[in-house]
């Protein structure tokens, strides 16, 4: 690979097991090339140990699509001894706020929070993303972990991390762990081409429609 543009091959494994024949030239497979290219940049983080030559590449964006301000909440029962993949999880309570805010959530005897959404992202360039909380959270864009404050993380420390990011919606998920009967702690600031560190304002945060949210 020299840069995010180079082309994936593409192979029927089914049909041409050996794979001799390379389809990505084929223009039936162009959305399926741009799909690849895509999720290769939304699923890593770069890693100073392991450089890539498209690590300075922009995070591509979702395509533009209908939403509403805000955020969802879904709430689920425990206990956790660390933040669990909720999406594999039936919530006990779901809801929607217009950013996310623990402390509003109503069901203080839940042990877990998840919170997802679209993060508006308002011009290409470089975010810096920083998150503090008093119990355990993992924030992931698209599909990578961005921040960790989980395994081995001391409460109350602030956790920070670097993403390049293309302007337009970038799906988010925000996992926490609930901290006994009280609501967790959760500080989560970002700054950005053109402004200075600052909380997430409720603009920042959109969702699907009511008629298009699940669980």
């Amino acid at each position: 690979m020299k840069s995010a543009d180079d082309k994936f091959e593409i192979y029927d494994v089914v049909a041409n097991p050996k794979e001799t024949k390379n389809l990505a030239r084929d223009p039936a497979n162009a959305a399926l090339q741009r799909k690849l290219q895509e999720t290769a940049l939304q699923s890593r983080r770069p890693d100073s140990a392991a450089p890539r030559p498209y690590d300075a590449a922009l995070v591509p964006a979702l395509a533009a699509t209908a939403t509403v301000a805000g955020v969802e909440w879904h709430a689920y029962a425990g206990p956790f001894p660390w933040v669990p993949d909720f999406a594999a999880l039936t919530p006990v309570a779901t809801g929607t706020m217009s950013r996310p805010d623990p402390a509003s959530v109503l069901p203080n005897a839940a042990a877990g929070l998840l919170f997802t959404g679209h993060l508006i992202v308002p011009a290409d360039g470089e975010y810096i993303f920083y998150l503090t909380t008093d119990t355990g959270a993992i924030l992931r864009l698209h599909e990578a972990t961005l921040l960790d404050a989980d395994f081995g993380y001391a409460h109350g420390t602030e956790k920070s991390a670097t993403m390049r990011l293309q302007a337009g919606p970038h799906p988010f998920r925000i996992s926490l762990l609930q901290a006994g009967v009280h609501a967790p702690a959760l500080g989560l600031e970002w700054s950005g081409p053109g402004f200075a560190r600052q909380p997430l304002p409720a603009r920042a945060f959109a969702r699907a429609p009511a008629a298009a949210t699940h669980p």
